[in-house]
């Protein structure tokens, strides 16, 4: 029902996938010019051992090709040429490589997330009231709390991230296993263990955001309500949650491979979005909240449907 409802929700506000798209793409190119100007050693290195050259071809390669195994091959080869040439490079790298790698995950995921409370806020405004609310302005109004929430991450949803993250790289050896049936099946076993890391995640912190929306709670506060909201209905949440993860990835692989990327310019932000609806849908279900899906329909959670009837029936006797 969550799934379906998130589903629903997102084609009737598709219009905000273009404004998550432009803004991220503000992000990227900002990260990465950023970057680009400590990121001269660490780039001459990797182009002088043909890294880039040798990247470009493969992931080409992979985006024609249909078979998951190789699209995954191409991602654990290209990861491990990097740091093999970086491990040979080290000393002229270091410097380098540790000033890209903050910018791009402290600085990058900080900026990316600045967005989060006005999609959410945006959002919130359609589902209680059926009304627009501008993006621009939910980002300027929510400016100041958004810094503060992206400096929480950093301590708490960050390093999660970051295991996360690790444990599906340390699974990427399988492909390469010197055991014949470890390799038919490695393909299954790293989308399933990366499904079910990456919908842990979004579970136990899909209250968060969703909370500081609708109640203007603080960030701290905002957390403990999340929480709460997640813990009545975890078992739900976690099924619903894993069945969008491998929607995301599988909608993205195939795209990926049929339009040789192109398609990603849709599907990313679509999937962002999606994400951030999940989130809102699992929080009003929770909390036993009337929301609408689309501007002919309100959804009212069972509980609420039970006691509109009781109350009816008192008013009747």
């Amino acid at each position: 029902m969550m799934f379906r409802n998130s589903v629903r929700l997102l084609f009737s506000n598709f219009i905000t996938v273009w404004k998550i798209l432009i803004y991220k793409i503000f992000t990227v190119v900002t990260t990465l010019s950023v970057a680009a100007i400590v990121a001269m050693p660490l780039i001459n290195v990797l182009n002088n051992n043909s890294f880039f050259e040798n990247a470009k071809q493969e992931l080409a390669d992979a985006a024609l090709n249909f078979n998951i195994y190789y699209i995954l091959s191409t991602f654990a080869s290209i990861i491990n040429s990097f740091f093999i040439i970086v491990s040979d490079n080290l000393s002229a790298v270091l410097g380098s490589l540790i000033a890209v790698l903050l910018i791009l995950i402290l600085f990058g995921n900080f900026l990316s997330g600045l967005s989060d409370l006005a999609v959410s806020e945006s959002l919130n405004g359609y589902m209680s009231s059926n009304a627009n609310y501008s993006f621009t302005s939910m980002f300027v109004k929510n400016f100041a709390k958004s810094v503060k929430l992206q400096f929480v991450k950093i301590f708490i949803n960050l390093p999660i991230n970051l295991l996360v993250g690790f444990l599906i790289y340390i699974s990427l050896p399988l492909l390469s296993s010197s055991n014949e049936f470890i390799v038919i099946f490695s393909p299954f076993i790293i989308i399933t263990l990366s499904t079910v890391l990456m919908a842990l995640n979004l579970t136990i912190f899909s209250g968060v955001v969703p909370a500081i929306v609708v109640h203007d709670s603080s960030i701290l506060k905002g957390y403990a309500q999340g929480f709460k909201a997640v813990k009545r209905r975890f078992f739900k949440t976690f099924s619903n949650s894993t069945i969008i993860i491998l929607t995301i990835l599988m909608l993205n692989l195939f795209f990926l491979t049929l339009t040789g990327g192109a398609g990603l310019i849709i599907t990313l932000p679509s999937s962002i979005f999606l994400l951030a609806i999940f989130r809102m849908v699992m929080y009003y279900g929770s909390n036993g909240m009337r929301y609408y899906v689309d501007p002919e329909t309100i959804l009212s959670p069972k509980k609420l449907e039970e006691q509109d009837k009781v109350n009816k029936t008192k008013f009747i006797i």
